[in-house]
């Protein structure tokens, strides 16, 4: 969205304020994400969105979980998510919508339901990250590559690995694949 973005709570705002508050320029950002100094200081001043890829890389850099950047209120102490109440990211072509379960990314745990359209994957390559990962299938069929083999998960499969494994997930059914998502440490 081309100048929608606002103040504290935009997604601009809080790259910018995050980047500073580590005491980084764009251009030492740009190089320990991989994304050019220019995009950087476009995705600050609001002129282009970033994808989900390029954030997740700019989140890295900045030591931060990607969820962090959507998440407009973090409050301390609440436990209850209501269903019609959740955060929810989508990837910029829409195939990929991730649920934030967990009241906030303060915590040592980040639980999500990812939702992917028929024959979406999680990223576009593998990639890795800190910690352990659970996935749990409630609707579909799953493919998760993870290094160099596939696992196929059904309903009500689940899964365990270390997150230094570059893995993703595609959606092997003929309907949208629904996984329950759990992370320690939190870096989405």
């Amino acid at each position: 969205m081309k100048g929608a973005l606002q103040d504290d709570g935009s997604l601009a705002a809080r790259i910018r304020r995050t980047r500073k508050d580590r005491g980084l320029t764009t251009s030492e950002l740009a190089a320990l994400s991989g994304v050019t100094q220019g995009a950087i200081s476009q995705m600050e001043a609001g002129a282009i969105q970033p994808s989900l890829g390029t954030l997740r890389r700019i989140a890295r850099a900045l030591r931060q979980p990607v969820f962090w950047f959507f998440l407009e209120n973090l409050s301390e102490g609440e436990e209850v998510v209501r269903a019609t109440e959740r955060r929810v990211v989508t990837d910029s072509r829409g195939a990929v919508e991730y649920l934030l379960l967990t009241p906030d990314l303060g915590g040592a745990l980040e639980v999500f339901e990812m939702r992917l359209q028929l024959g979406a994957a999680s990223a576009d390559e593998p990639s890795t990250h800190l910690g352990q990962e659970l996935l749990l299938v409630l609707a579909g069929t799953a493919r998760v590559e993870l290094g160099d083999k596939a696992v196929e998960l059904a309903i009500s499969d689940s899964l365990t690995f270390a997150c230094a494994r570059p893995h993703r997930v595609v959606n092997l059914g003929t309907d949208e694949l629904r996984l329950l998502c759990a992370i320690t440490p939190p870096s989405f």
